[in-house]
């Protein structure tokens, strides 16, 4: 008998525990942090009314291995999603649409040169980010503005997203985008389905705070509730989390997968967070047509109409419209405030964040405004418990380094990826099967 503890119980966690436990000699914990499964993924009803989420999220028809993951758990997921801007045709006329009517007519020049004469093959080699490319071909501040607004639609700021990866993602967008009615029904069925496997124990409310390891393999780990034994460890946390339990580890865990001192670089530099708020209605509030209106902005601001695809948008039957919101990029400056989001409180960001909507369509004021738990601000920066990973000049590192038995699975380590999305983080867990057989 194998025993086997995943750490973190996300999408890819739960991927993880689901392919692993076919394999009747392993015994697999898989613990999570917080009193619900999901990781960036869970739904939580503040009070017990009101939906709440660290961002809005829709996700593609094309993401294969998790509706492979979806089958495996006995969930038919096609029946269960929504188009959120139309059909496929509907989907590409409103983004040419919008990439059209902000570009300038030099800049169509310019890109046209770069992709047909110039050495774009180059690029999408390089570890060279969105804001280097916007600057190696002179485009105009409108272009900038429209890149940067596309950059954090797709994942983060364009000095934090490589090029290469920005491409990928463009290339592999192409298909409806969708939202489930019931955002939370996938994952009941997810943790049903791991409860009843006999060789799988999932443990809420459990952190890893550090781990034990000899030259050769962990030998223990600590967490919140005492230490566990294990004969391998596979960690899903994302680059902020997995540095915390990093830097309280032995020394040969540090240094297991890159140098210590460059994988501390690594871990703060390759990711990004958001803060999630959103707003509720007592009556029903028309959203405005046009395509991204709320990203145009100071603070780029992306919105969803949650309460227009999900079935049950509120617990409140006073609540009519729900609006789900987030904020990526923390040192967008609000020209009205001459600040930006990290200069500000939370209350600032949200009254800031509500002006800049009726700017653009918004037509009154929200009804009740809930807010991401646990937002943290850190030496003067927003810290989000939920974050995507973004590569860095760094790239990715490997999902095992020198000691036998440690393992970290995530898009973070899935050398096929480009950026965090709920397709990659299964994918990563479907790869880590593939390759090393436990």
């Amino acid at each position: 008998m194998t025993n086997i503890i995943i750490v973190g119980a996300g999408p890819c966690g739960i991927a993880l525990a689901s392919l692993l436990s076919d394999n009747q000699n392993n015994k697999i914990i898989l613990i999570e942090r917080e009193e619900k499964i999901g990781g960036c993924w869970k739904v939580m009803w503040r009070d017990n009314k009101y939906f709440t989420e660290h961002s809005p999220r829709v996700i593609s028809r094309n993401y294969n291995y998790f509706f492979e993951l979806c089958k495996k758990i006995g969930f038919d997921a096609k029946p269960e999603l929504n188009n959120v801007y139309g059909n496929y045709f509907n989907t590409i006329s409103m983004l040419g649409y919008f990439i059209i009517s902000n570009l300038e007519f030099n800049d169509y020049l310019k890109l046209t040169y770069f992709f047909t004469i110039d050495n774009n093959d180059s690029w999408t080699k390089s570890r060279k980010t969105v804001a280097d490319w916007l600057e190696y071909n002179k485009i105009s501040d409108n272009g900038k503005k429209t890149f940067r607004i596309l950059s954090i639609l797709v994942a983060t700021v364009p000095e934090k997203l490589l090029y290469k990866d920005f491409i990928s993602s463009v290339d592999d967008s192409p298909g409806n985008f969708v939202q489930f009615k019931d955002p939370e029904k996938w994952l009941n069925i997810a943790e049903t389905y791991l409860n009843k496997r006999k060789n799988v124990q999932l443990l809420k409310k459990v952190e890893l705070i550090s781990i034990s390891a000899n030259d050769k393999k962990v030998t223990g780990i600590m967490t919140n509730i005492g230490e566990l034994k294990c004969d391998k460890l596979i960690i899903t946390s994302p680059p902020n989390a997995l540095l915390k339990i990093v830097d309280k580890s032995s020394t040969s865990v540090q240094n297991n997968w890159i140098r210590y001192d460059i994988f501390r670089l690594w871990c703060k530099t390759s990711y990004y967070g958001s803060i999630g708020f959103q707003l509720h209605f007592d009556r029903n509030i028309k959203f405005p047509s046009k395509w991204c209106w709320s990203c145009v902005n100071d603070w780029n601001i992306i919105v969803l109409e949650t309460s227009k695809f999900t079935t049950n948008p509120s617990k409140d039957p006073k609540i009519k419209t729900v609006w789900s919101c987030t904020i990526v990029d923390f040192e967008a400056y609000s020209k009205r405030l001459k600040k930006t989001v990290n200069d500000c409180n939370i209350d600032e960001i949200i009254e800031e964040s509500i002006k800049q909507l009726k700017q653009n369509g918004l037509t009154r004021s929200p009804t009740k405004i809930t807010v991401t738990d646990g937002l943290k601000k850190i030496n003067g920066k927003w810290e989000s418990p939920d974050v995507g990973f973004s590569a860095s000049y760094l790239n990715r590192i490997q999902m095992k380094g020198y000691l036998d038995n440690l393992y970290t699975v995530g898009t973070h380590s899935y050398p096929k990826s480009t950026i965090t999305t709920l397709d990659s983080a299964v994918a990563s867990a479907y790869y880590f099967n593939s390759r090393y057989r436990i």
